[in-house]
Parts: structure tokens; sequence; C-alpha cells
């Protein structure tokens, strides 16, 4: 795939072509793993909000009215 994009005479060309190609892989790995657990943990905190909401809205609808003993 990247050496189709170089002639055979630029064998320079395509070094650095696949330099560039594999150091790219390589730091779009590492900055997922970083931004994917980041993302996680932010996300798991507000979805965390988000149910306690509709437990506190929904209760009396699936268990109903909570008496006092």
């Amino acid at each position: 795939m990247v050496g189709g994009l170089y002639s055979k005479l630029s064998n320079d060309k395509r070094d650095m072509g696949f330099y560039i190609f594999y150091m790219g892989i390589n730091i779009g790995a590492a900055t997922a793993s970083i931004i994917v657990g980041y993302v996680g943990e932010e996300l798991d905190g507000i979805m965390d909000l988000v149910w306690q909401e509709l437990e506190w809205l929904l209760v009396n609808y699936f268990i109903g009215e909570v008496k006092n003993i």
C-alpha cells in the first residue's frame, strides 16, 4: 500500500514513507489507549449521575410507594 505510492527508483522516499506510516500507527495506538481511558472514566462518572437520577425518578413506578416502618 505505502510502497505503491513511490516509484521504484526513489528508495529513500519509499523508506521515509514506510517510516512515517509506521510511526503514525504506533503514535496513534499509544495516544488512543490514553484517550480512551480518560474518556471512559469521564463517561463513567457522568453515566453514574444519569443512572442515579433515573433511579430516583422511577423508583415509585417499579417498586411502588415506599412505606415508613
